[in-house]
């Protein structure tokens, strides 16, 4: 650093320059208050200081904000200077589709951050007065994913890998002789660990680099370095030097470069230290700003120190004073000498460490700051900046301090609930926010958390026993423009502002009115009893059973239930499960099949070393046939406590939670609901044995839970691969597939499929649970039209049809559950339990015969309906494409790939290929009329009724993205299967070359589509036309949807338009009049061979291609009908719009006329 000069001007003496207020630049966090004084930045600076014209250039930005280059479409200005609003900013910052701020937007934020913190580091470098900053408090946690933040968790440990680098680089550089005393392979193994450590201090050195490289590129008049630094700073005649600086742009983005001193000014230099190359990651800016406020500017005075010695080492090579190489060594030579673990205190140490896990949220701003009060008198405070500022230990304020919150509260009649940041919560507040809830005997607002009941066959039942989710899966597709690409949006064509202006305007008002008329219905239901009214029949029995956990350990279980009704239904159970039992060569001893047959049992058990060390493959093999029991798992586990039950959720969030200490009358499980808190439960779990009841709460969607690739989640490493590819998603809806169970024990469910027939996992955090598992001896029962149509008890599975196997699940277990698997659960000690669903490619056949199944008898089959497995479907479609058809492999792909090369492989390709198609068919969204947004108000506008729109444009609940994805992955779908077919040779079982479309896939996907027509005749028939048949429903048994015979019919239609083929053979199955009872086609025995030279394809469509080849008629009636309306093109002429009124009205009326004949 250049030497302060004596006449350098510094503190008063410093001339001063007006500088307009800005909330952002004052809760800045800072080292001195020489930024925010107004003073003269270059006069502050020694005069031979190199970074003089760098000072002006930033005291000019700030004095010339509004003449600055915009942020994308946006000034500046709008963000950085107040000019005397008391709101700043007073429009709420524009997102991207994830959430985030903007990319110009932000990257203005950094820029602009980045340079003010580099000047405020100058000038502590320069001995500027520091005790009079504002100070930011360091706040628990900080946000995202950052490798090198997480190496400084442990300050001291870093410092200490940072000088054994140091010495490892020293022995590299020897050259002495080796000593004859050692074994020449111990010297060898030294030098390798060394080159290894070398190689990890070059990344050391190249951080310091690329921080010094950006330093002094700014010095010469820029606020950050330029795109173009290559031909306007670093202009040179030497051919070598330009080389090397290519090469250098090749290696690391403009962007990245910029990140290395916005890591190192904003959060800390010592991040240079760490042996992570900073510039070969690209971190979220953003992010990093809110990390930077989360650490503030009150570090220990060590860690300072600490910083300073870096600052030194990086200015120095600024300077010239000394390479890169020779900053490292300096830096070596200066820490050395210390003990630093004396030096260095546990608050030393563990300053940056993570401790709370921070999920980004949009509600975060980074304007917010959480100060020390009393604030210093001097510091430049606007009035917009109060709103901002938060006390230090008051973060769980009510205060709303992020711009976009404001906005919302302000359009929704400042109704909205404010939400805190629990991370910072004054425990003081908390306990007054609990009394005060206990002192009122007001609990929080329920909130619709339905826990359904499983009836018996035949049971009356008044409501629905699903929660009522959201109507459509909100697919979230990638940024790219559909605008260009997608019939369906023609703004491009509407180009009169104020037009638009005035249809947007039609459409709130219509929003509007459409939101007053709806009728809010609201049911109350009692309260939860803390008493016990029925008496435990299970005291009055003195039964006992023998269970198995996954070791081959026996556990002596006596049932604790209190109703009769349900202790008989699981005596009959425990009893089918011991009957189980083998003498499997140990006289004597009974034990179940998983534990010494498991290749023909339904259970495979393994501990969790011997599951990890599974490929991918094998997992998914075992899948195809077993549920898996991974035992004594490392994942987090809790206490039985209120610390246990708040990792479900709110503990008092009053929820729909089932009292199966009630007795089911009528065989209406539905009575058995109350309205209870987890509080609740836990008081019950610490009651006496006598006051002791089941007590079941099962649903909690967990929407902050991590998605993480496994080898059974095909679905996850399908979103990996696709993330933001044309038509796909870019995010799962995490609390539709993440869920937290809590139970006392003897709460229980009977024999039910999983959503949709998902895959299902579940790790057992505490307590214990009997998992049951049945399978059909017919193996071609789950996939029948009357398997759960028929005579079905579900508390009592006929023995003569069903195979049961049941395992006990202990604290630490994870299990893995196939698709469509039913089971019953028996909680057996009080028990928390985290889980979620996933899609596996080699039970994907189980999968659509599971959410046909759920479609038609999901109101008796499965408790809990989660909408987004169309999203998923679609993401398998994209990635299969990308594999099999683009060629974009990647070797975490094999095992969720099917093998092409196998009869297993096609038949699960084209099982999933039909599920594609038919799909749409079975999503109860297809059959709601759409009721909100854009489209709906347009409908209106125009005289169509929602009913009417659903007949005419097929305009239905179901999201305009997800409409994209279906219709994108249909036309995948048919190009992954003739890239499949081109690349093997179909045999019949004599060896004779078949047609693969004629023989395989048509056949099975008419065939599925003439299954469904049976199945809804069976499922919707015998309502209509059997409603008083004992075992049918009855007219009070609500069902999801109410799917009329002439839309489910027309959607089928539709689907069998596939190819002319598959429609005629639809055709020909319809006119013969084909009795089927099975969804699964019955394919004839084939062989496959792989194509010699099959690599190649030359029949890849571009992404419209794609699309069109997706599009089925009700589709094209939709997209044409959301062109016209909301999106219109202006007549150019009278008579072009007489014509134009006329072709609507006349295409109107007859088009419904022919509609309601038809249906």
């Amino acid at each position: 650093m250049a030497s302060n000069d004596s006449d350098t001007s510094k503190g008063s003496d410093a001339p001063t320059t007006p500088t307009r207020a800005s909330t952002y630049r004052a809760l800045l966090p800072y080292r001195t208050a020489a930024v925010v004084r107004g003073e003269c930045y270059a006069a502050r600076l020694a005069s031979s200081s190199p970074y003089r014209t760098y000072a002006q250039k930033v005291e000019d930005y700030n004095s010339t904000i509004s003449e600055q280059t915009p942020w994308g479409v946006f000034k500046p200005a709008e963000f950085l200077d107040d000019n005397g609003r008391e709101n700043v900013p007073d429009m709420p910052l524009h997102r991207n589709r994830d959430g985030k701020i903007k990319t110009s937007v932000i990257e203005g934020f950094a820029m602009y951050a980045t340079s003010l913190q580099l000047l405020d580091v100058l000038f502590w470098m320069e001995g500027s007065d520091k005790d009079q900053v504002l100070v930011h408090e360091r706040q628990p946690g900080w946000i995202g994913t950052n490798p090198p933040l997480e190496e400084l968790s442990d300050v001291g440990q870093a410092i200490k890998t940072f000088l054994n680098l140091g010495l490892a680089s020293q022995r590299l550089s020897s050259t002495a002789k080796p000593s004859l005393d050692r074994d020449v392979a111990f010297q060898l193994v030294d030098e390798l660990v060394a080159i290894g450590q070398g190689k990890e201090a070059l990344n050391v050195v190249r951080n310091m680099a690329h921080v010094a490289l950006c330093i002094s590129i700014m010095a010469k008049g820029f606020m950050q370095v330029p795109e173009n630094f290559k031909e306007s700073v670093l202009a040179s005649n030497d051919a070598a030097s330009i080389q090397n600086l290519e090469h250098l742009i090749q290696k690391c983005s403009v962007r990245k470069l910029r990140q290395t001193l916005q890591l190192a000014v904003g959060i800390s230099p010592l991040l240079a230290i760490v042996p992570i190359q900073l510039a070969q990651m690209l971190l979220c800016p953003e992010e990093l700003l809110l990390n930077s406020k989360r650490f503030g500017n009150n570090k220990p005075p060590v860690l300072q120190g600490l910083e300073r010695d870096i600052w030194t080492a990086i200015f120095g090579i600024v300077e010239r004073k000394h390479t890169a190489v020779g900053a490292f060594r300096s830096l070596q030579e200066t820490w050395a000498s210390t003990a630093w673990d004396d030096a260095l205190g546990v608050h030393d140490r563990h300053f940056f460490c993570r401790g709370d896990r921070i999920q980004y949220s949009r509600n975060m701003s980074i304007y917010a700051a959480l100060v020390e009060y009393p604030h210093p008198t001097q510091w430049p405070i606007p009035p917009a900046a109060k709103r901002h500022m938060k006390r230090s230990g008051e973060a769980d304020t009510d205060t709303n301090t992020n711009i976009d919150e404001v906005a919302d509260a302000a359009s929704n009649g400042n109704k909205t609930d404010q939400k805190s940041d629990a991370s910072l919560a004054s425990e003081k507040r908390q306990s007054q926010r609990r009394q005060n809830r206990t002192a009122s005997g007001q609990p929080s607002e329920p909130e619709d958390k339905s826990a359904p009941i499983k009836p018996k066959p035949g049971a009356r039942r008044r409501k629905n026993r699903k929660p009522k989710g959201p109507t459509s899966a909100p697919a979230v597709t990638s940024d790219q423009d559909w605008d260009n690409e997608v019939i369906c949006l023609d703004d491009s064509q509407l180009k009169d502002w104020g037009k638009r202006q005035k249809i947007d305007q039609g459409i709130r008002v219509k929003m509007e009115e459409i939101a007053g008329d709806e009728n809010w219905e609201t049911h109350s239901k009692p309260r939860l009893s803390l008493t016990v009214d029925t008496p435990r029949y299970s005291d009055s029995q003195a039964e006992e059973f023998t269970i198995w956990d996954g070791e081959g350990n026996s556990h002596k279980y006596q049932p604790f239930i209190h109703a009769r009704s349900d202790y008989d239904a699981w005596v009959k159970i425990l009893r089918r499960l011991e009957n189980g039992y083998m003498d499997f060569g140990q006289p004597g001893t009974l034990r179940p099949p998983f534990l010494d047959t498991p290749q023909t049992s339904l259970i495979y058990c393994c501990s969790e070393n011997d599951f990890n060390n599974l490929s991918t493959s094998q997992v998914q093999e075992i899948l195809r046939t077993r549920n898996v029991v991974i035992t004594n798992c490392d994942d987090a586990r809790v206490s039985f406590d209120l610390d246990g039950l708040e990792t479900l959720g709110n503990v008092n969030l009053l929820v729909d939670i089932q009292d199966q200490s009630i007795e089911v009358l009528n065989g209406n499980f539905q009575d058995r609901v109350r309205i209870g808190t987890l509080v609740d439960m836990h008081a019950l779990s610490l009651a006496d044995n006598s006051d002791q009841k089941p007590i079941n709460a099962i649903y909690w969607p967990q929407p902050h839970a991590p998605i993480l690739p496994s080898g059974y989640a095909t679905d996850v490493q399908a979103l990996r691969r696709t993330r933001g590819d044309s038509g796909c998603a870019t995010s799962f809806v995490t609390e539709h597939i993440r869920f937290a169970l809590g139970a006392t024990r003897g709460a229980h469910h009977y024999a039910h499929i999983d959503s949709r027939g998902e895959g299902t996992f579940v790790f057992v955090a505490c307590g214990k649970k009997l998992w049951v598992v049945a399978s059909p001896l017919d193996a071609d029962f789950l996939s029948s039209t009357h398997a759960w149509t028929g005579e079905l008890d579900v508390t009592d599975l006929d023995c003569t049809k069903w195979k049961l196997e049941g395992v006990l699940l202990r604290t630490g277990d994870r299990l893995l559950m196939m698709s469509g698997t039913p089971h019953a659960v028996l909680t057996t000690e009080n028990a928390i339990c985290h889980g979620g669903h996933f899609l596996a490619m080699s039970t994907i056949a189980r999968t659509v015969w599971g959410f046909c199944h759920t479609f038609f008898e999901g109101h008796v089959i499965t408790n809990i309906d989660h909408p987004t497995i169309q999203v998923r479907m679609n993401t398998l479609a994209g990635f299969l494409h990308k594999h099999i058809v683009l060629g974009d492999v990647s070797k975490s792909d094999k095992g969720h790939i099917p093998d092409i090369g196998t009869v297993e492989g096609i038949s699960d390709l084209l099982a999933f290929a039909c599920g594609i198609e038919i799909q749409h068919a079975v999503c109860f969204d297809a059959y709601r009329p759409v009721l909100t947004g854009p489209f709906a108000s347009v409908l209106a506008v125009h005289g169509y009724s929602p009913e009417e729109a659903l007949q005419l444009f097929d305009a239905s609940a179901t999201s305009h993205d997800l409409r994209i994805q279906n219709a994108y992955s249909r036309g995948r779908m048919h190009e992954v299967i003739s890239a499949v077919f081109s690349k093997v040779v179909i045999t019949d079982g004599s060896g004779n070359p078949q047609d693969p479309w004629s023989w395989l896939f048509t056949p099975m996907l008419a065939w599925l589509i003439h299954a469904l027509k049976d199945y809804y005749n069976r499922s919707y028939g015998r309502t209509e036309n059997n409603s008083s048949s004992n075992h049918g429903t009855s007219e009070d048994e609500e069902r999801e949807v109410d799917v009329a015979c002439g839309q489910f019919f027309r959607q089928l239609e539709w689907a069998s338009m596939h190819s002319h083929e598959v429609k005629t053979e639809v055709d020909r199955l319809e006119a013969e009049k084909v009795l089927v009872d099975n969804l699964q086609y019955q394919l004839p025995k084939f062989n496959v061979c792989l194509r010699e030279g099959s690599g190649e394809i030359d029949f890849l469509t571009s992404h419209w291609d794609l699309f069109e080849m997706g599009l089925r008629p009700g589709d094209t009636r939709y997209f044409s009908a959301y062109s016209q309306l909301v999106t219109p093109v202006e007549p150019r002429n009278k008579r072009e719009r007489s014509e134009s009124v006329e072709l609507s009205s006349v295409h109107r009326n007859s088009e419904f006329k022919r509609l309601k004949l038809q249906v």
